[in-house]
């Protein structure tokens, strides 16, 4: 184990010092936005949301939050929007164990409402912070197989090209373009099998895949990922077995600044969390051969936080049976309703179809006021004994 994450800290020192080393213009993007594109027109691509996550796992997320709301923003908004602003505003930023001592500042940003809508004001104020300019990608929520639903975010992505050859000055590469979304396809490939390990054993738990995942978040269409993760598959088959007795399914956001917390807790109980919705939504596949339908599939249908709730359902016990589940755990995130699936009944009728129980814990991704281990503690006590009773 510990030479896999030699080699992943290897990985993100590399991604980390390119910024200061390969002098390319730089974009801000969402998560969930073409990272492949962008780096075919040049740029070098920086995500806001990988910062605030990262703070938040160094638990030095509450003064930057408190900067934000003198600014205006709301406490009821995303955390990720407010620690990565309030970072920003006080210039005081993370990532200086990589070497990266400031922030790159952006020549561009770029975001799409495919995962939530609060997205386009964080990075519209960022556009405005730096003045300069910001690209969207408009997509319709709660998808569920609708063709002109599809068709939206294919113009969209068409028209997002558009408007970069008119910044850049300079068309597409489509070779290029087609040859970084190959790089992303085949490293998603090899993510997929160390996720799918899991399957009939338990050799990474939840908390590991946060950390094996990142390069596959940070770095899609870089020519090193494909190799990172063939040989992180490679190695992983020789990682031993982990002890367990129950075998869990997370769905939600992480809590970042209580990884350690739940990686104690779920050993000492014996509990295996096999499999997550939020690692598991990092796998990038396509089948056509058009470039803007290759970057709709990846980036709008085959995406779960685009889904109806009747396709997240699906999904769900597709998981379920797939990796052999006693339970599923839901997080309750105070902050982001887009990636939480508590609030139209996901779990209640998951379990009356399926029998599989569900325990919903609170929580935030970065927030550590709306989370309390003495409740977390007691409820997942209570929720052994209801499998056990199974």
């Amino acid at each position: 184990m510990i030479e896999i994450f030699n080699l992943l800290k290897e990985f993100l020192k590399g991604y980390y010092l390119s910024f200061l080393e390969e002098k390319k213009p730089v974009a801000y993007l969402s998560a969930m936005a073409p990272q492949e594109l962008f780096r075919s027109f040049g740029f070098n691509v920086f995500l806001p949301e990988n910062h605030s996550a990262y703070l938040g796992a160094k638990r030095k997320t509450e003064f930057f939050i408190k900067r934000s709301i003198q600014e205006g923003f709301s406490p009821e908004i995303c955390t990720y929007l407010l620690t990565d602003i309030g970072s920003h505003l006080e210039e005081k930023f993370g990532f200086e164990e990589y070497g990266l001592e400031k922030i790159p500042k952006p020549d561009i940003l770029c975001y799409s409402t495919n995962q939530c809508y609060e997205i386009g004001e964080w990075f519209k104020f960022l556009g405005r912070l730096y003045n300069v300019p910001v690209l969207s990608i408009p997509a319709i929520k709660n998808y569920n197989g609708e063709k002109e639903f599809l068709n939206f975010f294919e113009k969209n992505l068409f028209n997002l090209i558009k408007e970069l050859e008119k910044f850049k000055g300079e068309s597409l590469n489509e070779d290029d373009l087609k040859s970084r979304l190959e790089n992303t396809k085949n490293a998603s490939l090899y993510w997929e099998k160390i996720l799918n390990l899991n399957k009939n054993g338990f050799k990474y738990s939840f908390q590991d895949h946060l950390f094996l995942m990142a390069p596959i978040v940070l770095a899609r269409g870089d020519e090193k990922l494909f190799e990172f993760y063939k040989l992180l598959y490679e190695k992983s088959k020789d990682e031993k077995e982990k002890e367990f007795k129950y075998r869990l399914w997370w769905e939600g956001m992480p809590v970042w600044g209580k990884i350690r917390y739940f990686k104690e807790r779920f050993e000492s109980l014996k509990i295996g969390v096999v499999g997550s919705t939020y690692c598991s939504s990092w796998v990038f596949n396509y089948k056509s051969n058009n470039l803007i339908k290759a970057m709709a599939e990846i980036y709008y249908k085959n995406l779960f936080i685009t889904f109806s709730e009747e396709k997240k359902i699906q999904w769900l016990k597709r998981k379920a049976e797939e990796f052999n589940i006693d339970g599923f755990i839901f997080l309750e995130a105070k902050t982001c309703r887009s990636n939480t699936n508590t609030y139209f009944g996901i779990p209640q009728i998951i379990y009356k179809e399926t029998g599989i129980p569900y325990l919903i814990l609170s929580g935030d991704m970065v927030d550590l006021r709306h989370f309390s281990e003495a409740e977390t503690n007691l409820k997942i006590e209570a929720f052994l004994e209801t499998i056990e009773k199974r």
